[in-house]
């Protein structure tokens, strides 16, 4: 172990993000704690009222990566899970002398236009889905919370998240560009970030010594790029980039709803997307080494 390191404790180690994080700090020497039901290596659920303080007991650094991050829950799951829980876990941090809290948001609690990365989520237009409401009121929460206590708050607000391994929108984007033979449309736009740089920058933050500078309390984190459907389209290789108008797209995407019982829009909206696409994040020891296009093209050479 590393002399003197954090002990961190990870949630959500199970998960997409969490795997990789876990895998990165260990790789690095650090002492990881996982936080969950499954395989973790103490038990906490997010769906009880107790056990928060003896799961953190110990702790010095608590990376929140667990949570519901898809769209199809109840909106009272999203309310317990990802805020309530939250705000229940950071007060147990704060009582048993957690010395940083790191909470992965969504970008999506930022609008497209009109605010910076880095705004207050009590600042922000309540959203318009359960999911991302839920992560702005867990903001709002650790900020009243931890903002002006021992325990240290970073809030990190990822885009959407891209590596060889696809999930959630970045999945069916993949799943439409290789099945039909049109290119996908040029709409939409959205801040990403990579799997890896993400993994790399909650490490460096992990890391961190003494009192945090305000840079690093709240900020969106992308590779600094622009994505469209077109272009993700393009990235992944899909099949003959022909063109078709964007009401054709739209009618497929309700026929493509009916067919997998998806809620009516939900396949277009994830086409159409208008998402937060300011400068990435400026935060000492951290820069972003992929592009989606660059890692997918990594992919290929490997293979």
């Amino acid at each position: 172990m590393v002399s003197g390191a954090p002990v961190i404790g990870v949630t959500g180690a199970s998960g997409y993000i969490g795997r990789a994080l876990t895998k990165a700090l260990i790789a690095r020497d650090y002492e990881v704690v996982t936080l969950g039901r499954a395989d973790a290596s103490r038990d906490l659920d997010f769906m009880a009222s107790s056990g928060y303080r003896s799961a953190l007991e110990g702790l010095s650094t608590v990376i929140h990566c667990g949570g519901l991050a898809h769209n199809d829950a109840l909106p009272e799951d999203y309310e317990q899970i990802n805020y309530r829980a939250t705000i229940a876990l950071a007060d147990a941090a704060l009582t048993v002398g957690v010395k940083r809290f790191i909470f992965l948001s969504s970008l999506n609690v930022v609008p497209a236009a009109g605010y910076q990365g880095s705004t207050a989520a009590s600042a922000l237009p309540r959203p318009d889905t359960p999911y991302v409401v839920s992560k702005w009121k867990a903001e709002q929460g650790l900020d009243q919370l931890l903002r002006y206590s021992a325990c240290e708050l970073s809030i990190c607000r990822p885009g959407l998240v891209y590596d060889h391994e696809l999930t959630g929108n970045l999945a069916i984007l993949a799943s439409i560009a290789h099945r039909l033979p049109v290119g996908l449309p040029a709409v939409g736009v959205r801040g990403m970030v990579s799997r890896p740089d993400l993994v790399s920058l909650l490490t460096v933050l992990a890391a961190k010594e003494g009192k945090l500078d305000e840079k690093t309390s709240r900020f969106a984190v992308t590779d600094g790029e622009c994505y469209s459907s077109k272009r993700i389209g393009s990235a992944l290789g899909g099949r003959t980039p022909i063109m078709a108008p964007a009401g054709l797209w739209r009618f497929g995407g309700v026929c493509r709803d009916v067919l997998r019982g998806k809620p009516f829009g939900a396949t277009w909206r994830s086409l159409s997307l208008g998402g937060w696409t300011g400068p990435r994040p400026a935060i000492d020891g951290w820069r972003p080494e992929w592009t989606l296009e660059t890692l997918l093209a990594e992919r290929s050479v490997s293979q």
